[in-house]
């Protein structure tokens, strides 16, 4: 029978290397539960990198698409309103037909309507001119020029404008 003789310092230095590394699973351990990332950097995990790159470039992408977003609810949040004030506007002009309509009216007062009406409808280009951000709301895909002339005839484009708010969604 043979005897295997182990020395101290073997002994000592096999103790120490264990310790190491139980130290170092321990730290890793650590910032795992510090940060709630189990793989930091590309060497932790190299099969996983591609996943954790493409799910970084779709953080980034949300950002834009919140901006996007933001911008679009801004847009129709200002384009509702003005449609409101037109419809104001509208509502006004009816008025003035209406009571215009009657052979009781005198000349000045269809001349004094027609002032107004004439205001009016300075009122309804500008409305129609609306911008947000140098954009107009009205015009179509055609954002920086405004839609409308003084006659109200329009210029912008018929392609309705779109606005990226997710991957394939606008």
């Amino acid at each position: 029978m043979s005897t295997i003789n182990f020395s101290t310092a073997s002994i000592t230095a096999n103790v120490k290397s264990e310790i190491g590394k139980l130290s170092a699973q321990l730290h890793e351990a650590e910032s795992v539960a510090l940060t709630g990332l189990a793989v930091s950097s590309p060497s932790d995990a190299p099969e996983v990198w591609p996943q954790v790159d493409k799910l970084l470039a779709g953080i980034n992408d949300q950002g834009v698409y919140q901006d996007n977003a933001d911008a679009a609810t801004t847009l129709m949040a200002t384009a509702d309103d003005t449609l409101n004030a037109i419809g104001d506007v509208m509502s006004r002009v009816l008025e003035i037909s209406i009571t215009m309509a009657t052979e009781t009216v005198s000349a000045e007062d269809r001349a004094a309507a027609a002032i107004e009406v004439a205001v009016l409808q300075e009122e309804l280009v500008a409305l129609s001119n609306t911008s947000i951000n140098g954009r107009y709301v009205f015009g179509g895909t055609d954002y920086g020029t405004p839609p409308y002339d003084a006659t109200g005839t329009y210029s912008g484009t018929s392609v309705a404008a779109t606005i990226q708010v997710a991957d394939g969604q606008s």
